[in-house]
């Protein structure tokens, strides 16, 4: 069986198709856990709705303590052998877990990888490819921190072995919790398997977290360092990629809060990171192209990169 898991805060234009997408899968073994976060509109209305009518879903209403909370919840009450995650807005393909629980049977892997598509539209391929790869868990890390577009470090359109979540736990009251998680899960296993099927529809919402300034985004810098140092100490082989994940970030937090007109002292402090680590990620050829030039360009110094950005921005 599969159970999965859906936080759901103030989504009444989106839980619907969302519900609707899970109950309708090809896959019926499922149960499906919806985590009602302190909703103040009709979005938990809608999910009692739909669990009168689906006894495989049950609805459990929190107070409101975000994401990571709300997928702990989701966890503790999960009694599948794999867990699926699915954000309230987005939706699954007719075939998405019929696909992922296939590829897990035939490869024996604790975690399949699938892609997902990114617009404002629902669109989805049929019929779905079951062909995969299976690859060593350090490399799936490796790529993922190297931000290739054969993998990402979201949680959502995977399968893992729900017992995996036995050792961790999404961390409350931080964002960016997805970044902050996955290394942990991968390296519980030695092997993933990876699928080119695009199982899951992540819908671009511009009112999401990630499309708008917030200092909650400031956490990114935290989980990164944290995210480097659990793999220096533990998988000291990737320890470039680790690095490149935080140059990255070092990036993209000094233009923002540059913009935003945060604290200096985080410009600063990105800054500084982005000065320790060009120069290995430049002369890395594992580091992607738009890092590589954004490195480049900060040789001209803070405002150089700033201004570019600014640039960038009306294109």
């Amino acid at each position: 069986m599969i159970s999965v898991v859906i936080p759901a805060y103030n989504r009444e234009d989106y839980i619907e198709a969302c519900l609707d997408s899970v109950t309708r899968q090809s896959y019926g073994d499922l149960e499906i856990i919806v985590v009602n976060d302190g909703s103040t509109d009709s979005t938990g209305d809608i999910c009692r709705r739909f669990a009168a009518d689906d006894a495989r879903i049950k609805v459990i209403d929190r107070p409101n303590g975000g994401l990571s909370r709300a997928r702990n919840t989701g966890l503790d009450h999960a009694t599948g052998d794999f867990v699926a995650f699915v954000d309230s807005d987005d939706m699954l393909h007719p075939v998405a877990l019929e696909t992922l629980a296939g590829i897990a049977g035939k490869s024996s892997c604790d975690i399949v990888a699938a892609r997902y598509d990114y617009s404002e539209t629902p669109h989805f391929e049929a019929p779905l490819t079951d062909e995969y790869r299976v690859i060593s868990s350090e490399r799936a890390i490796g790529l993922t921190l190297y931000q290739t577009q054969s993998m990402n470090n979201s949680v959502c359109g995977k399968l893992f072995r729900r017992c995996l979540f036995d050792k961790v736990r999404f961390t409350g009251g931080t964002m960016f919790e997805d970044l902050d998680i996955f290394y942990k899960l991968y390296d519980m296993t030695d092997r993933i398997a990876v699928s080119k099927a695009p199982v899951y529809f992540y819908r671009a919402n511009p009112t999401s977290f990630i499309n708008r300034w917030s200092s909650a985004r400031l956490d990114a810098i935290k989980v990164c360092d944290d995210m480097a140092e659990y793999i220096y100490n533990n998988i000291p082989s990737l320890k470039k990629a680790a690095d490149d994940r935080r140059l990255s970030t070092a990036f993209n937090m000094l233009i923002n809060t540059t913009r935003n007109n945060v604290e200096p002292t985080v410009a600063k402090k990105c800054w500084n990171t982005i000065k320790q680590l060009r120069l290995q990620s430049l002369l890395n050829p594992k580091v992607r192209l738009k890092n590589k030039i954004g490195i480049i360009m900060s040789y001209g110094g803070p405002k150089t990169i700033i201004s570019l950005s600014r640039w960038l921005s009306k294109y």
